[in-house]
């Protein structure tokens, strides 16, 4: 496990270590063959970031082969068991268009004059 945390360390222009961002799980809901499957991703920021420049989204990167899209209008963030936006979710432009699924990327728009707290987040698509 080591090993890919490392690996999840370094990404172009970026070192995530610097935005005390970590990756904590990503789990299926199940791994039966040709069941309706949905994507619970937990992700953490171990410090408090302001928001602006340089950082307006989050983009989560799946391997070339896959797409986003089909999964776009199932995306959520449930956070704090939410079902409506709620403070403790990340702080999405709902003006920007909250999120956008672009081929095998997901991107997550951000709130320019927002503040991500110290805190753990839970994604589900």
């Amino acid at each position: 496990a080591r090993q890919v945390l490392e690996a999840n360390m370094e990404i172009p222009s970026y070192n995530l270590s610097d935005f005390g961002f970590e990756l904590l799980s990503l789990q299926p809901s199940t791994s039966a063959p040709n069941a309706s499957n949905e994507v619970r991703l937990q992700l953490r920021f171990q410090k408090q970031l302001l928001l602006g420049q340089p950082i307006s989204e989050i983009r989560i990167e799946a391997p070339k082969a896959w797409d986003f899209q089909p999964l776009c209008n199932l995306y959520q963030d449930i956070t704090g068991g939410c079902e409506t936006r709620c403070s403790v979710q990340l702080p999405y432009a709902e003006e920007r268009g909250h999120h956008l699924c672009e081929g095998n990327v997901l991107i997550l728009v951000l709130d320019t004059f927002g503040v991500i707290d110290v805190t753990a987040f839970v994604l589900l698509f």
